[in-house]
């Protein structure tokens, strides 16, 4: 209950901020929004006036982080960073537990407000980085979804669009992400092959006593699965182990194939096995015509199956070039953004220089020292992370040598930049 109160109070204050500036799309992300997103625009209603705000002029989704975000047009938004402070934050219990309510309100204070201007502080370095990532992975993407539509006829292109523009807008038309064939159970299938064998063959004893076609491919399918399992414990096995468990082992693989093969020669002396003793039953490097490998196109004769697979495959290559290319495009409004608030904070504290009047003079001097040294601070940041982002992908050794021409690499000029679009950034 005191999470809901807490989005309460945050929804609230966003909301009515937001309301007559040019933001109109907002994502929230927290572990519960998903849970009480639903039914929000009733539930508001029932707040206090002062609480409330208009739902038509703000549109609000929401992600849990980390877990979904790459599904709502976000690119590859981390949505994390105020978790991991916590770890920091928690190393301060020991002394806070110990404050009263308001100084121990303010110890907090002073350590989220440094955390935060390291984090803006790292910016400088860290948006570069990404962006450079990004431009490789977005270019990496294109490629291959260029590939992959190679071999994909186009009225099969023109379908599955249609169908995700369609499922986007309305959640409940077909997936095309999910594969639509129900596929059967063994005990179904295996139910069939009895079914299919009384059928045709006729029940009685005789017949009973021998194994049936169905029972040879349900026992084919049983050590198929304890083969597997087997590999599985085999990998679990660890390389250094005791010399006990390697004396277990000797006497499990003797026991077994002794009740396999039985008594022979080979007890006397069981070889080891090699590598160049390992063949295959057919050698491939015989048949170089028989093994070509060629590139499968998606034909009339294919079906609904492989149809609805090579759907999906194809959606989500779709879906990870478009986010490759929202994240770059988040990272370069990002880096705009960096700067225009850097230059709206050291203006913000220029305006505080002469806020104090009708102080004591040495405290009136040293409020203006200090809003005079914050202003510098933040003039500097703008202007070294202009410098340094002039053309952010300069130290890339590796960027490929051509990028999408949607993609802008100078940030605006601070010539450029107007204090109304400062605010219009923040």
């Amino acid at each position: 209950m005191a999470s809901f109160c807490r989005l309460v109070l945050a929804i609230s204050r966003r909301g009515n901020g937001l309301q007559g500036t040019t933001l109109r799309d907002h994502l929230n992300t927290y572990d519960i929004w998903c849970m009480y997103h639903k039914n929000l625009c009733i539930r508001h209603l029932q707040l206090p006036s002062a609480l409330q705000f208009d739902f038509d002029s703000v549109t609000l989704d929401r992600a849990v982080p980390k877990f979904h975000l790459n599904a709502h047009g976000v690119g590859h938004t981390d949505g994390e960073g105020i978790e991991r402070d916590w770890a920091s934050v928690n190393g301060a219990a020991r002394s806070t537990k110990e404050m009263g309510e308001g100084l121990r309100h303010d110890t907090l204070n002073d350590i989220w407000g440094d955390m935060n201007y390291r984090k803006f502080i790292a910016m400088g370095s860290l948006l570069p980085k990404k962006l450079q990532n990004a431009i490789i992975q977005c270019e990496k993407h294109n490629e291959q979804h260029e590939i992959f539509c190679g071999a994909i006829p186009d009225t099969n292109k023109v379908e599955w669009t249609t169908m995700i523009n369609e499922w986007e807008n309305d959640k409940s038309k077909p997936d095309p992400y999910v594969i639509e064939t129900i596929f059967q159970s063994q005990a179904a299938i295996r139910l069939e092959l009895v079914a299919a064998e009384h059928a045709s063959l006729g029940i009685n004893e005789m017949e009973l006593m021998q194994p049936s076609p169905s029972a040879f491919i349900s026992s084919g399918l049983d050590i198929e699965e304890a083969q597997r399992g087997l590999s599985f414990e085999v990998h679990k096995l660890k390389s250094l182990s005791t010399d006990t468990q390697k004396a277990n082992v000797e006497h499990y693989a003797r026991a077994a194939y002794l009740k396999l093969q039985g008594s022979g020669a080979w007890e006397q002396h069981l070889c080891e096995l090699k590598q160049d003793d390992i063949h295959p039953m057919v050698d491939h490097e015989e048949e170089p015509d028989k093994t070509a490998r060629q590139n499968h196109r998606l034909g009339p004769h294919e079906n609904e199956e492989m149809h609805s697979a090579l759907r999906v495959e194809w959606a989500k290559s779709l879906a990870w070039k478009h986010q490759w290319a929202e994240e770059v495009a988040i990272l370069q409004e990002e880096m705009h953004q960096v700067v225009a608030y850097s230059k709206w904070r050291a203006t913000w504290w220029e305006e505080q220089v002469n806020a104090h009047v009708g102080l004591a003079l040495d405290l009136q001097e040293g409020l203006r020292a200090y809003a005079v040294c914050q202003s510098s601070i933040y003039q500097g940041c703008a202007t070294l992370f202009q410098k340094q982002w002039a053309i952010p992908d300069a130290h890339a050794a590796d960027q490929p040598p051509e990028t999408p021409d949607w993609v802008d690499l100078n940030p605006r000029s601070a010539d450029d930049e107007s204090s109304a679009n400062d605010e219009h950034y923040l």
